[in-house]
């Protein structure tokens, strides 16, 4: 005797939803592993963004600042050109930092969902990413480097067979939800 309740799946159809023959396609592994990539990257950039601030707040940057205010001749009270100097690249290297780890959960999110512009997007985001590999500071740089490889393997994994083959057929898949193709 079987004591399992029957399960009901209902078929796609108008009941459900959904056109009968429009069953998703199934992210491949893949997909799955390019996503997680996009997340630990979003990590190490919360880090890298940690040893930038670390780095701002820093003697060594002060005297660059120094250095550099010096060198436009610039009169005045230095010492409050420095200190709104620095103030402004903290904040901004702790909003650039936000962004960028929004921008990581957020493509993560829609790569899993079969968005051809979130692929695209971070492919866009991974080829600029490389110019943080010319400013780099140690020893935040080691977060740096290992979140624009992170981010480059995914983008990878996203445009390579099974992951294209997976965003095609999700695109296919949407246009017929829309009744644009058979």
């Amino acid at each position: 005797m079987d004591n399992n309740p029957p399960s009901y799946s209902p078929a796609p159809g108008p009941e459900s939803g959904q056109p009968a023959g429009t069953k998703s396609p199934e992210a491949p592994q893949q997909i799955g592993w390019a996503a997680k990539l996009l997340l630990a990257a979003a990590v190490l950039q919360f880090a890298a963004t940690i040893f930038s601030v670390l780095n701002i707040a820093s003697a060594g940057y002060r005297a660059q600042v120094r250095a550099e205010i010096a060198t436009l001749g610039l009169g005045g009270d230095i010492e409050s050109l420095i200190d709104g100097s620095i103030v402004f690249a903290t904040i901004t290297a702790i909003a650039l930092g936000i962004i960028s780890i929004l921008l990581y959960i957020l493509i993560a999110r829609y790569i899993t969902l079969g968005a051809t512009w979130a692929r695209l997007v971070a492919g866009i985001l991974a080829i600029m990413s490389l110019y943080q590999l010319t400013v780099l500071v140690m020893p935040g740089g080691i977060a740096t480097v290992l979140q624009v490889l992170l981010g480059i393997a995914a983008v990878v994994l996203c445009y390579i067979k099974p992951g294209s083959t997976y965003f095609r057929e999700m695109q296919i898949h949407k246009l017929r939800l829309k009744g644009k193709t058979n």
